[in-house]
């Protein structure tokens, strides 16, 4: 949102930290993804964590309703709904 209007925006970069170390992904101006050495990303990571098809049961919000305590709280992740023993693959590698 940006002056109480919703925008339509595309992801910049992001800062993972896991286990100490910071790994990040930054866009250029080609559109792709690149580390901080100028490596190329768009092989390291998966758009979702399945092969089979999905249903997504709940979207990142930082204003979600929750559906249980009716309480209003971010909502930090994105909920996939699937079939139980559907496998989950890691969306990347270090």
């Amino acid at each position: 949102m940006l002056d109480g209007k919703r925008e339509q925006s595309q992801l910049l970069g992001v800062r993972l930290r896991s286990e100490g170390k910071d790994y990040y992904a930054i866009r250029a101006e080609d559109g792709k993804f690149y580390d901080r050495n100028g490596t190329g990303l768009a092989k390291g990571f998966l758009r979702f964590p399945t092969a089979k098809q999905f249903r997504i049961s709940s979207n990142f919000n930082p204003r979600r309703t929750n559906p249980v305590t009716g309480r209003v709280a971010p909502h930090r992740g994105v909920d996939f709904a699937m079939p139980q023993g559907t496998p989950v693959l890691s969306v990347g590698d270090r």
